[in-house]
């Protein structure tokens, strides 16, 4: 639900969905960069930080390599684009 919100753009509904899974799962990176990259597009910057923080924390390369485009998440590229945007800033 996390993926599909925020590939229609629900930027909000897109973090609902995905804090729920990062509950029931918390460790799974792709989740984590998705509500991250939620937080910093919506300019709640400390909550990005927060979930990259701990994405790194268990995964060090993980963004890295999704920023270098190593990873994808979308079979679009707008997409993941997007996402990198996201965590651009921090």
């Amino acid at each position: 639900m996390a993926l599909a919100s925020f590939s229609e753009d629900e930027l909000e509904d897109a973090v609902h969905w995905g804090e729920l899974a990062i509950e029931t799962q918390p460790n799974v990176p792709y989740r984590r960069l998705l509500v991250a990259a939620c937080y910093g597009l919506l300019n709640r910057h400390d909550k990005a930080r927060e979930h990259l923080q701990t994405l790194n924390a268990f995964t060090p390369k993980f963004v890295s390599d999704f920023r270098a485009g190593a990873i994808d998440i979308f079979l679009d590229p707008k997409l993941d684009d997007l996402l990198r945007k996201g965590i651009a800033r921090f």
